[in-house]
């Protein structure tokens, strides 16, 4: 009887279903059909929620079994492994890897227990994957060399605390439009250069304490070897007026979004922005201490004048 129902009907029901939050009317739903498992598995495991080990334990087991009902692992698109990172998941994130080829979206959590091989098959087996979060790697002193060219649809990444080689850092594909680099001291100015000016349509670029690499990636922005760049963020004590100074005599560069957050800038760049040597939209100036109340305040009436915004008290980005 069901069968006999119009497909985009039979798909409405399950939607309305799955969205009612009641496990037991999924598995029910679950039970009326083959055509009904498939469309609340396909929601079910695009996102799964993984709260603890033993569901991710499970979730592995189902997704990466050889006598399963559903090809469970091609309804993966996103996996969140923050929950669980701090116990040892590598085989198991291993096994996931090779049976989730529709994956777009990975966090492996910091720090991580996933061990560099584990990574390296992304790029084998995960080639719609388009953002990538790579937290530490929990005990390895070595450089990771990794060549990620293989996610030739990556788009976002995150890489905090990992100590990745210039030549990992280069072999992102040139598709990347976001980059947020944390606590990352492995790698030198002539290989953050070459990323800058080889990756083309970054939109996006987070330093956050970055010790060695700030004065490069600003004097290569300065410079206009990144066109497509809109939104910058720098944070970090390393950051100072001299790391600004390249952009404020750039008169050509206008971005979207600037943040400056816990550096060391003082109010001899909050004169050059009032000055408007800096051509910004969104401008966030929060928690840097040695800005003091008077600068802030006189940089907030001159761009109110002007019709742009600034924050002073949150995160923008």
């Amino acid at each position: 009887m069901v069968e006999k129902l119009p497909w985009d009907v039979q798909h409405l029901i399950c939607d309305y279903i799955f969205d009612s939050g009641n496990s037991k009317h999924r598995l029910s739903a679950m039970r009326v059909s083959k055509t009904w498992a498939y469309f609340i598995c396909s929601r079910l495991y695009r996102n799964y929620q993984i709260n603890d080990y033993l569901q991710f334990v499970g979730f592995v087991n189902t997704v990466s079994s050889p006598c399963k009902f559903l090809p469970y692992g091609k309804y993966v698109r996103v996996i969140d492994l923050a929950t669980v990172n701090r116990y040892g998941i590598d085989t198991r994130v291993n096994k996931l890897i090779r049976h989730c080829p529709n994956l777009q979206s990975i966090s492996l959590g910091h720090p991580s227990t996933v061990k560099p091989e584990t990574i390296r098959l992304m790029a084998k087996y995960c080639k719609r994957l388009n953002i990538l979060h790579m937290g530490g790697l929990e005990s390895f002193p070595f450089l990771l060399e990794c060549d990620f060219s293989g996610l030739r649809c990556l788009k976002e990444v995150t890489i905090n605390t990992t100590p990745i080689d210039g030549a990992a850092l280069n072999s992102l594909p040139p598709t990347i439009e976001k980059v947020r680099l944390v606590h990352l001291d492995s790698i030198d100015n002539a290989a953050i250069e070459r990323f800058c000016t080889t990756h083309p349509r970054v939109q996006l670029f987070s330093l956050d304490q970055c010790r060695y690499l700030a004065n490069e990636v600003t004097r290569v922005v300065a410079s206009g070897k990144m066109p497509a760049l809109k939104h910058l963020e720098l944070a970090g004590s390393n950051v100072d007026d001299t790391t600004i100074e390249s952009l404020l005599n750039s008169p050509s560069l206008i971005l979207d979004a600037f943040r400056l957050c816990n550096t060391h800038v003082t109010d001899a760049t909050i004169e050059a922005l009032c000055a408007d040597r800096l051509k910004v939209r969104h401008l966030d100036i929060a928690h840097n201490a040695l800005i003091t109340e008077n600068a802030k305040k006189a940089l907030l009436q001159t761009r109110k004048k002007k019709g742009t915004l600034m924050l002073l008290d949150s995160s923008m980005l």
